[in-house]
């Protein structure tokens, strides 16, 4: 695990206005006179309203109990030094591509219960542990949780667009995907500011991308794999990494799906026979995984295997949209090019 070299030029440029807006000591501060709450509002951005799949959240203040299903928008929460803000989580944690200190705190945070959803295969919530605990603010997907439950009781849950199973996905994604996750999130939190500044070293290290593109428009397919290669998933051009592809000059052998995460089979992977094959792991799998697939039935047949073209990357760094998306893209330029 390390600092990613993104992580730690964004995370000296949000110091760097954090410490300008908060640091110094003002007149009102000395006199011991606070701001009006007129201007507390507006530095906040309060009442902010952001859609969380097809319903309309409005906050008037920070939350003050959140709850993070697995690690849902860590690395965006990160960015914006708001994982403090997080009081639990629940279900499994990978950190596999997390700096230091973002991988620290999640595993740091007191853990809830959970149960297993039974599509996806994501942490799964009762209600009951969730108002027991008195959260206010679920970070999440429906499916782990009773939104309309928690809805009556009052607890929000915010879940990011690429977690809207019941929204039509975008049909090209590209980065502007991870300002919008940045800006929505730092408005629930009144931080909007934050979010300003942070987006504004996200875009130049995104128009930075295409300089580097090696790809030159080979094509290319990521795959996720179960953990004994049992299943195989790829990815669609709603998906990060259709932008990820799209700036190193790689053509993604699944664009014609809109879909954005999808069971693929090796009959159709040999169809489609891309020149690069981008394995996406996790914790359980980031040193077997290369070699399952190498060894899956039919695999020896794909051109990019007989080129020694199959390529390995933290999940984390690709999808569904963050901060991160963009070190993944960089990470790609460098795997293609060695």
């Amino acid at each position: 695990m390390k600092t990613h070299p993104l992580v730690a030029g964004l995370t000296l440029a949000l110091a760097s206005t954090l410490c300008l807006t908060g640091c110094g000591t003002s007149h009102q501060e000395k006199s011991g006179a606070g701001p009006s709450s007129a201007a507390a509002s507006a530095s906040s951005g309060y009442p902010a309203t952001v859609m969380s799949c097809a319903e309309k959240l409005t906050f008037t203040e920070a939350p003050k109990r959140v709850l993070l299903l697995e690690d849902t928008d860590a690395p965006t929460l990160s960015m914006l030094d708001l994982l403090d803000k997080v009081t639990m989580r629940t279900g499994k944690i990978d950190t596999t591509g997390y700096d230091v200190n973002t991988a620290t705190k999640l595993m740091s945070l007191p853990e809830m219960k959970s149960g297993t959803t039974t599509l996806g295969g994501g942490a799964s919530v009762a209600t009951e542990s969730i108002l027991d605990a008195h959260i206010d603010l679920v970070i999440g997907y429906d499916r782990g949780v009773d939104r309309k439950a928690l809805a009556k009781a009052g607890v929000k849950v915010y879940a990011p667009d690429a977690y809207c199973y019941d929204k039509k996905p975008v049909d090209h994604a590209d980065f502007s995907l991870v300002t919008q996750e940045v800006t929505k999130t730092a408005a629930i939190f009144g931080v909007p500011k934050r979010a300003i500044t942070l987006n504004k070293a996200l875009k130049k290290q995104a128009a930075d991308l295409p300089k580097h593109a090696g790809g030159k428009g080979a094509s290319a397919a990521a795959l996720w794999l179960s953990s004994d290669g049992s299943s195989m998933y790829s990815y669609g051009r709603s998906s990060m990494v259709q932008a990820i592809f799209d700036v190193n000059g790689l053509k993604n052998a699944y664009a014609d799906n809109r879909t954005r995460v999808f069971d693929i089979s090796m009959e159709d992977l040999l169809k489609r026979n891309p020149d690069w094959i981008l394995l996406l792991s996790g914790s359980s799998n980031a040193d077997t995984i290369k070699t399952t697939f190498e060894h899956a039935k039919g695999a020896s047949q794909l051109t990019a295997v007989k080129k020694g073209h199959v390529i390995t990357m933290p999940y984390s760094l690709t999808d569904p949209a963050s901060p991160l998306s963009i070190e993944g893209a960089t990470e790609l330029a460098k795997l293609i090019a060695s």
